[in-house]
């Protein structure tokens, strides 16, 4: 949980964007389908990739989190840069804890994985491209779900000013 929500608000929060959701025309239906789909959708993929399929659990991962974050990139454009930026902080913000894990139990990481893993800066590459992943997923999500719009919190701020 902690993860999906620094991936749902870490762009908008360095680059001072807010969303804009459109009052008027709002169909809340046709946001909870959005929403839910999304949702079948990569659970749908995690679970017959894993169980059907036999695959483990992080090409599961890797299926079910990138499929979505095409969909949405095909249908909103706009929320690419979003996506691809916040799959990038989240996969940096993660090294800080891989630190502290290994510090605290030095060698952790050879002795849990089942092969010998290729490890930079203490993370495995695996682990960078799951947290790249679920970032590049969850940044732009909630976007996507209310069809909102993200927008310069200065831009708005210079235009209250003129008025």
């Amino acid at each position: 949980m902690l993860w999906g929500g620094i991936a749902s608000v870490i762009y908008e929060s360095l680059f001072n964007k807010r969303i804009k959701i459109k009052k008027e025309g709002i169909n809340e239906s046709k946001q909870k389908i959005r929403l839910l789909s999304m949702i079948f959708i990569l659970t749908g993929l995690f679970l017959a990739s894993f169980f059907i399929f036999k695959l483990n659990s992080f090409l599961s991962s890797i299926i079910a989190f990138s499929i979505p974050t095409i969909i949405i990139y095909i249908r909103r454009k706009d929320l690419i840069k979003n996506s691809l930026i916040s799959g990038v902080l989240v996969m940096i913000l993660s090294i800080p804890l891989y630190f502290l894990l290994e510090f605290i139990t030095p060698g952790w990481i050879g002795k849990i994985w089942l092969f010998k893993p290729q490890v930079f800066l203490y993370v495995t590459i695996e682990e960078y491209i799951w947290y790249f992943l679920v970032g590049a997923f969850i940044g732009p999500l909630y976007e996507y779900w209310k069809e909102g719009k993200l927008v310069d919190i200065k831009t708005k701020s210079k235009a209250k000013k003129k008025n």
